[in-house]
């Protein structure tokens, strides 16, 4: 854009900054199967679960809140069960309930 006669001005509009990750408590809870299931809110957080947690029971169930997120936790080595069809909360709780068969208390 510089190039064609536009000045441009750079900003930090968006920064992905890690988080504490899980506990060792939660790394052997979801290797034991003590979890039901994962809600994956970014792609980033799918690529720090798969990294810290190197074994997920295979009965823990993984929804992603959107295709992009979905995509990430699949190039992981995470397996989705379920993707929001909307990034909302009641979307994330029906795609649950979908995978799981149960409902909302």
């Amino acid at each position: 854009i510089g190039n064609k006669g536009w000045t441009v001005t750079s900003v930090e509009a968006y920064r992905t900054v890690a988080g504490r990750g899980p506990t060792p408590g939660q790394v052997e809870s979801l290797a034991a199967g003590e979890l039901d299931a994962v809600v994956l809110t970014s792609g980033s957080m799918a690529a720090q679960l798969a990294s810290t947690c190197p074994v997920i029971h295979p009965s823990t169930i993984m929804i992603a809140i959107g295709p992009t997120t979905a995509a990430a936790a699949s190039a992981a080595g995470l397996k989705v069960a379920a993707v929001a069809d909307r990034p909302t909360y009641e979307a994330l709780v029906a795609a649950l309930s979908r995978s799981t068969g149960r409902t909302t208390p």
